[in-house]
């Protein structure tokens, strides 16, 4: 009698476990905890030798956003090639007409060919612009575009809120929007933002190394690693997670020490993997044919404050607690206005909500925010405790 209650026992105890293992297999199935590290490097200001000095003692997997590169010679291009992925980088291009757009990116990526020998897997923008991320796509293959800053509003005369952090396909009606067919060009965000604090306290609470004074500078690269590992370790089904500074302002802000630091603690992270951001595309085209249904848990380092987000192609829900305090829905929003007019923005004046691009989603409930640099809530949050991927169905129903 006594072998059956041991047997049984064991049975109870080894059944018990399965989920355990089973979700843990699930994990390791498409996933990964990547990392990627960029470097925006604008050489009207940096001088190519400083730069170079700095970065050839801290090797590893870069990707280099290059400004101003025009006038490089053969060997710094090549060099530059030798270390890292290179992509250009764009700014204000919503200010433009398309048909403007279209002469200067056609001229900008013809020089770049003739520079590096051939047209970038991916650019950088701050603000993606819609129009260009489909054209450029069209024309010249451009797998990705990287900088988009999430929830941005009247930062630097951008602002564009209702996209994501992690990677998706972007709509080819509005970059904001993931695509609801298979494939389409990869967006990938410029910073990983604390997924609460940012929107609650200060949205300079993020992975960028300088914090404003926010807290100490001793304490900054301790807590970007910890906004790193949190996300990695809270997000499915991958853990995904970015690191980008400028080096001129990083440099002229006297904090190249901060970024040492982190950099040399995530080269030696030995459960991560240091991707390029064209590494990042490969791995996740061949992964995903559209974009996956992403869950995040988070709880801030900062404010230790506790948020949950759903996020599919169908709508981004997130939840603080048992009250849903941001809701977009994907499914019924326009297509970006600049895909046919300009922006008009005056960059000599004070910049605002009518004096910027803005190319936001519109927001069901916007509860989340107030933080400096975040928008200030507007509705009113809602009950609900069921699962976040219901919610769009439920909310309807009442």
């Amino acid at each position: 009698m006594k072998k059956y209650i041991v047997l049984v026992l064991f049975l109870v105890l080894a059944l018990s476990v399965i989920p355990i293992n089973l979700q843990v297999v699930h994990g390791a199935e498409t996933g990964k905890r990547i990392v990627t590290m960029v470097i925006y490097v604008n050489f009207a200001l940096v001088d190519f030798d400083d730069f170079y000095g700095w970065v050839s003692a801290f090797p590893s997997n870069y990707t280099f956003i290059l400004d101003n590169w025009g006038s490089l010679n053969a060997t710094q291009a090549g060099w530059l090639k030798s270390q890292a992925e290179l992509i250009p980088a764009l700014s204000y291009m919503q200010a433009w007409t398309p048909a403007v757009r279209v002469s200067y990116i056609d001229s900008l990526l013809t020089d770049w060919k003739r520079m590096f020998g051939s047209y970038p897997k991916g650019i950088f923008s701050f603000q993606p612009d819609t129009f260009l991320v489909n054209y450029t796509a069209q024309k010249y293959g451009v797998e990705y575009w990287h900088g988009t800053c999430f929830d941005q509003y009247i930062s630097d005369y951008m602002t564009q809120r209702g996209g994501w952090q992690l990677p998706y396909y972007a709509s080819e009606t509005h970059v904001l929007r993931p695509n609801t067919d298979d494939g389409g060009v990869a967006i990938l965000p410029h910073e990983t933002w604390d997924w609460v604090a940012s929107f609650t306290d200060n949205a300079q609470i993020l992975t960028h190394p300088l914090w404003g004074g926010i807290v100490p500078d001793a304490q900054v690269a301790s807590y970007v690693l910890e906004i790193i590992n949190r996300t990695l370790n809270g997000v499915s089904p991958f853990g995904y997670s970015t690191f980008m500074f400028e080096y001129d302002w990083v440099k002229a802000k006297n904090r190249l020490w901060i970024t040492e630091e982190i950099i040399g603690n995530l080269t030696s992270w030995d459960n991560i993997e240091l991707l390029k951001l064209g590494e990042v595309t490969d791995w996740f085209k061949a992964t995903y044919d559209s974009t996956p249904t992403y869950r995040v848990n988070f709880q801030s380092p900062y404010s230790n404050a506790t948020i949950d987000w759903y996020y599919s192609t169908d709508c981004r829900v997130a939840r603080v607690g048992n009250y849903v305090v941001s809701f977009v829905d994907y499914a019924v929003q326009g297509s970006d206005t600049f895909l046919t007019t300009n922006a008009t923005v005056d960059f000599e004046s004070e910049k605002s909500a009518t004096n910027c691009i803005d190319d936001s989603l519109n927001f069901t409930i916007n509860a989340l925010g107030g933080a400096t640099l975040k928008a200030p809530v507007t509705t009113s949050s809602k009950y609900y405790i069921g699962d976040l991927a219901n919610f769009k169905v439920s909310c309807k129903k009442h």
